[in-house]
């Protein structure tokens, strides 16, 4: 592999492009990374007996009651994720269902009125000052 870098030099008030060209592979810092060898597998023509360990499928319970409960059952049903990758999605259903609930307790009156209270506690140095002539 050839990597290459052009350099523009300033040498005595002239510029000068320079072109400087890496040979080999690129070095990095740190531990040193082993290439995987190739593992030949030699079939022989002796018939093995093959002792197949099935692992049970668990399904978990859980009622569909609500649209969390409908979610997390979507999520735990699906085969293509892994453990740790099914945990990770019901926690993050938990976490948005748990958001938009406490987001809902408020209306959005309430919201601005809360908002407007907190807004004449702060001192007049941080009003907006009027802009324009008037």
């Amino acid at each position: 592999m050839e990597y290459e870098l052009y350099v523009l030099c300033n040498v005595l008030g002239t510029a000068a492009a320079v072109l400087i060209i890496f040979k080999g592979g690129l070095k990095i810092k740190g531990k040193v990374i082993k290439k995987n060898k190739k593992i030949v597998k030699i079939e022989t023509t002796k018939p093995k007996d093959h002792i197949v360990i099935e692992k049970p499928h668990v399904e978990r319970k859980i009622e569909p009651t609500d649209g969390v409960n409908t979610k997390v059952h979507q999520v735990t049903t699906t085969e293509a994720l892994t453990p740790s990758e099914n945990s990770f999605r019901i926690a993050q259903i938990k976490r948005t269902a748990k958001k938009v609930e406490s987001l809902l307790k408020e209306t959005h009156r309430e919201r601005v009125e809360k908002f407007n209270q907190k807004l004449s506690k702060l001192s007049e140095h941080f009003d907006i000052p009027k802009v324009g002539p008037g």
